[in-house]
């Protein structure tokens, strides 16, 4: 598309921008809402996990804070929301809501 330096300038309508911005601040608004339930399910299922492996270390002591601490040295490589206290957080989510997701999820 050329301009020929002859013509006007044509403004572009208020209401494309608008449109345009819509888009973009529904699309962010989506994509906030779609990455909060990811998170939610990683988390109840990391709890998951975690609570069936400490219960087939039949109650061995400290078998749970050693289940904690392996899986949270080997998740640290994706960020900071995996130390142990969260991962003790998302265990005790599992056991609040247990029947939360099914396993197929």
């Amino acid at each position: 598309m050329t301009n020929d330096s002859n013509s006007p300038e044509r403004t572009v309508p208020q209401s494309v921008v608008d449109d345009a911005i819509s888009i973009v601040q529904s699309a962010r608004k989506n994509a906030v809402s779609s990455i909060n339930a990811e998170m939610v399910k990683r988390n109840w299922f990391l709890g998951k996990i975690i609570i069936e492996e400490e219960l087939r270390g039949n109650y061995e002591e400290n078998y749970g804070k050693r289940v904690i601490v392996t899986l949270s040295k080997a998740l640290s490589i994706y960020g900071k929301g995996f130390s142990a206290s969260n991962l003790y957080k998302y265990a005790q989510f599992y056991k609040n809501f247990p029947k939360m997701f099914s396993p197929a999820s």
